[in-house]
């Protein structure tokens, strides 16, 4: 076996070179699939009832999400009865972001809200709440699932 040259050397840099930026290529693919759209699950309540109230939870935007929009929002719940309504507030910039609330009027599961598009986009460090402006009766297991994406 003949001794390695420099050329050797730097053929096998360049590889090494062109396969790492395959290998970060195919990791922002993955990282662009993973992160768009993200939802987020919040769990308002387990076993004692929900009550009505403003900001029952609150979280604040990642860097990662500056820009993203607001696109869609569900709710549901284990058990009980009665009308939920929940408004996603933006504490940072003092509006609602639903045009009414997402609301449960029968049943266990609603997707039924309507995004006030002048509202949805999110910024880094924006102080987003939760308020519950009707809990229904006895309501049980109440979560929010809040889809972001990029515009």
């Amino acid at each position: 076996m003949p001794a390695p040259t420099a050329y050797t050397y730097t053929a096998l840099e360049l590889v090494t070179a062109a396969k790492m930026n395959d290998d970060n290529d195919l990791l922002q693919q993955c990282l662009d699939a993973i992160y768009e759209p993200i939802v987020l699950s919040i769990q308002l309540c387990t076993d004692v009832a929900l009550s009505a109230g403003n900001n029952q939870w609150q979280f604040h935007i990642p860097a990662k999400m500056n820009g993203w929009t607001v696109s869609g929002a569900s709710i549901s719940r284990d058990s009980g009865s009665g009308t939920i309504t929940v408004q996603l507030y933006n504490d940072t910039d003092s509006v609602d972001v639903f045009s009414s609330g997402l609301t449960i009027s029968s049943g266990n599961y609603s997707t039924t809200v309507t995004i006030n598009t002048s509202n949805d986009d999110v910024a880094t460090g924006d102080r987003m709440q939760i308020d519950v402006d009707s809990a229904g009766t006895s309501s049980l297991g109440v979560s929010v699932n809040i889809l972001f994406q990029r515009p």
